[in-house]
């Protein structure tokens, strides 16, 4: 059984306020500033009510094919982004990274032209792909 989280609008304003904080930091504030989208919310609150891991298969939308983000999390959303954040040490401006790497989640965060941010999080019983290590997290999922 899971337990749906709608987000408040408090939690809505700290998850565009840590990504663009986190896209600032790359460029000298040259990136895009992210706005609150609520159909990607609605596509990534929806993927994460499966407790489904991995990726969501079906990422269209009406803003064409959506990059997504998914964590787990016992420490809600700073927790999640903290973690998908936390890849920078394996990319830099100059060679970004390879994929063998691990730095797929923080560049989507940077991605140049992304204008808009949407996450869903959900308190998972147990997370579909995962082992039991992961039972009681929040699955957090964000689409661009």
């Amino acid at each position: 059984m899971t337990t749906a989280e709608e987000l408040s609008q408090e939690q809505k304003d700290k998850i565009v306020s840590m990504h663009n904080k986190i896209r600032y930091d790359v460029k000298d504030g040259d990136l895009l500033e992210l706005k609150w989208d609520d159909e990607l919310a609605s596509k990534a609150s929806g993927w994460a009510q499966n407790c489904q891991w991995p990726h969501n298969p079906d990422r269209q939308s009406t803003l064409g094919t959506v990059g997504e983000n998914i964590a787990v999390t016992k420490g809600g959303i700073v927790e999640g982004i903290n973690y998908l954040a936390s890849e920078k040490k394996q990319w830099n401006y100059e060679t970004e990274c390879e994929v063998k790497d691990g730095c797929g989640h923080y560049t989507q965060l940077i991605w140049e032209n992304t204008e808009k941010v949407g996450c869903g999080l959900q308190k998972c019983d147990s997370i579909s792909g995962l082992d039991s290590d992961f039972n009681g997290y929040e699955y957090l999922v964000c689409n661009y």
